[in-house]
């Protein structure tokens, strides 16, 4: 491949990379004489026709756009597409001999002064970009390239967006570079702006000076959701390195877009105003030159050319250094389903500046920023769906409790809601109901299914629980049944039949602390089942008159009270021992309430309403068991329906999920209160952008919290240590 003849005018001498973007080729321009190197852009393989001129049409209209930095003495920009015979689009930018940021730090942090021109040449590079109207979308070291000389260049600009073009439908960038607002438009600032691309410029000079980027806790083995909660809500680490540059890169890294310098400040800051005028001029002049000289290189088997080629701006260099500048890891692509991988993390401290570094300036014609893309699979469905979505939905302040990472994301085979989990005992399985009949069984540590239980009946399972024991499972199905399995193996070892003998479905299901007492809730009863026999042991009729559907059911913790909630507003305490009712509660609003949960030193009860209207304004309640008396009530920030409630183990922590019609959309989250104060610690939305949560459950060690999302997935989110 390497004689292809790109059309008709670019030889392919060899491939320095390829990734998720596309692959880049070493070529000749057999018309100019001169080496560049062609970014080919990926399509699917099956892409038809009009696909491919669409694709074709697409660069050009983008390069076309982005002719207006070709000039600039600090940018790399797509001078050319050329479209091959199979109709792919090859993008041609400037070669430019050395290495790329990411390269040079594998070796060391570079000094505060280099850092510093780094700054300046970047910043004035942004400048004319954004005046173009330019977004880049992709700052970061791998896109930073150093010449022998000591030029400077922003590179891949083959990704950048016009301001108002049209968005696409994947994320680009790299996670730990990208500003908070690309993940959380309504806490941080409209996204793809320029203030975007200022903090992930503030965080290539962080890592630059420092040595490390600033939002992987000192690691390159770090999750992305924890990434992109540092990026969102954690501050950098404090600076050791940076001396005068901590301002300017402090002042980059705000969260929100509208706290950060903008260019003219941030030039400002790198060196006083003097700095400022000093590079602008530079930029003038430079771009003014005419007057440079490129050495021609002759393709094999081509006669010499007979003259040179006059380049527009930079003076004349020779061709030939052995080092091929190459774009480096973690470049984003721009299709959906994938996220780059963090950037290696490294450094070079050979890199320092010499006298001669601003006023030499190597050009040629045409170059390479390569795409090479780390991608996985098992973090694809992170996408969003669009430029809008919302990651972490936070309140107004970031979480001051905890330190969050979403550590998985079980995907089940079909997708459709998750109705109700719970986690086995020792934290090592989960299990996860929904509305295809199906529950799953989950290893925690690894994500992956480990059983598959289907509902004989083919019926929805609107509730799963473990035993204390571990080894028995029961789910509760819209028929109105109730199957026991042996965890171990997933057979079913007894089956509760409807007692109505009609179709009242089993709205949830919990078992004792002594892991036979079984308790099911069939419609307006509550019945109490023997697991060992699989008959009924009680029935628990009566509540509000019979009128209303028992909605959830929860034991105890000394398993002598069951706790019960229906459609209208009424919460039950029964004495399991005589089955009769202790106590009644009545939601303040009037609301039907959804979930009750006890907390695990069963003083108090927690319930989830929807506030009466069943379309909004749900609120979390906390009961003293002793007096009856409403001690705290738990707003739900969205004013949406609170659908499920969980106690973490501790008993310090109350976690719910919501969810309801918002307009003409469904929109969903989940959060975690503080019992001590009664304020949001933090708030998690789908990354899928889920229509509601029906369920929530804490690990038996509080380590992380399960939310089952509307459609299909549960996500499993790491709690930070009290």
């Amino acid at each position: 491949m390497a004689a292809q003849l790109i059309a008709d005018r670019y030889q392919l001498i060899e491939r320095l990379g390829a990734g998720g973007f596309g692959e880049v080729w070493k070529a000749l321009d057999v018309e100019l004489g001169i080496m560049v190197a062609l970014k080919r852009v990926r399509l699917d393989t099956d892409a038809s026709e009009v696909e491919r001129l669409k694709a074709a049409e697409a660069s050009r209209a983008e390069a076309r756009h982005a002719a207006a930095l070709a000039f600039h003495p600090h940018i790399v920009a797509i001078t050319n597409v050329a479209v091959d015979e199979n109709g792919l689009p090859w993008l041609a930018m400037r070669h430019i001999p050395g290495r790329n940021l990411a390269e040079v730090l594998k070796s060391g942090p570079v000094s505060p002064q280099e850092t510093g021109r780094i700054a300046a040449a970047l910043l004035s590079a942004l400048d004319s970009a954004h005046q173009a109207g330019i977004v880049h979308r992709d700052v970061k070291p791998a896109n930073v390239m150093l010449d022998d000389d000591g030029g400077i260049f922003l590179t891949d600009f083959g990704i950048a967006k016009r301001r108002d073009g049209t968005v696409t439908d994947a994320f680009i960038g790299s996670v730990g570079y990208a500003a908070p607002e690309r993940f959380n438009r309504k806490a941080f600032g409209i996204p793809n702006g320029p203030a975007g691309d200022l903090f992930s410029l503030g965080a290539t000079l962080y890592h630059a000076v420092e040595g490390r980027p600033p939002f992987n806790q000192g690691s390159d083995d770090v999750p992305v959701g924890a990434v992109l909660h540092a990026v969102c809500y954690e501050p950098h680490p404090p600076m050791q390195r940076a001396g005068h540059l901590a301002p300017l890169i402090d002042g980059l890294l705000a969260k929100r877009a509208a706290d950060r310098p903008d260019v003219e400040a941030a030039l400002k800051l790198v060196g006083g105003r003097a700095a400022a005028a000093d590079i602008k001029q530079e930029v003038a002049s430079e771009s003014d030159d005419r007057g440079a000289q490129i050495k021609t290189v002759t393709a094999p088997g081509a006669p010499e050319p007979e003259s040179t080629i006059t380049a527009i701006g930079a003076p004349s260099r020779p061709v030939g250094d052995s080092r091929e500048l190459v774009a480096g890891p973690a470049t984003e692509t721009a299709n959906p389903g994938m996220f780059a991988a963090l950037d290696s993390i490294g450094q070079d401290p050979r890199r320092q500046a010499s006298p001669s570094r601003h006023t030499r300036r190597p050009i040629l014609l045409i170059a390479l920023a390569c795409s090479v893309v780390a991608a996985a699979a098992a973090i694809a469905e992170w996408l969003p769906k669009d430029n809008s979505y919302v990651p972490y939905s936070s309140p107004s302040t970031p979480p001051s409790s905890a330190s969050l990472a979403p550590a998985k994301i079980l995907s089940p085979p079909e997708y459709t809601s998750v109705n109700s989990i719970a986690f086995a005992p020792k934290g090592t399985a989960l299990a996860t109901a929904d509305d295809n009949h199906n529950t799953y069984l989950w290893n925690t540590a690894t994500g992956a299914i480990t059983a598959t239980l289907a509902d004989p009946t083919s019926s929805q399972v609107n509730s799963v629980a473990f035993a204390p024991s571990g080894t028995l499972l029961a789910t509760g199905d819209e028929q109105g049944d109730t199957y026991l399995w042996n965890a171990a193996t997933g057979k079913i070892t007894a089956t509760l039949a409807n007692p109505s003998g009609t179709q009242p479905a089993v709205e949830s299901v919990a078992f004792a602390p002594n892991g036979t007492t079984l308790a099911t809730s069939n419609g307006i009863n509550l019945y109490l089942w023997n697991s060992a026999t699989g008959k009924i042991a009680t029935t628990l009729a009566g509540a509000d008159g019979g009128n209303a559907i028992v909605d959830s059911v929860a034991f105890a913790p000394n398993g002598n009270t069951l706790a019960g909630a229906n459609g209208a507003g009424k919460i039950y305490l029964w004495d399991v021992a005589s089955g009769k009712i202790t106590a009644t509660f009545t939601d303040p609003t009037g609301g039907a309430v959804t979930a009750v949960a006890f907390s695990p030193n069963g003083t108090t009860l927690a319930t989830a309403d929807s506030s009466g209207n069943g379309y909004g304004g749900g609120d979390i309640c906390v009961w003293d068991i002793a007096t009856g008396k409403l001690i705290a009530t738990l707003t739900d920030p969205t004013s949406t329906n609170v659908n499920s409630v969980a106690f973490s183990p501790d008993g310090t922590t109350v976690a719910a999920g919501d969810g309801a019609p918002v307009g003409n959309d469904w929109t969903g989250h989940a959060y975690t209160w503080s019992i001590e104060t009664g304020k949001i610690t933090a708030t998690f939305a789908d990354p899928k952008d889920s229509i509601y949560v029906k369920s929530v459950a804490f690990a038996p060690d509080g380590s992380t919290l399960a939310v089952g999302e509307g459609k299909g997935d549960t996500d499993l989110w790491r709690m930070a240590a009290h």
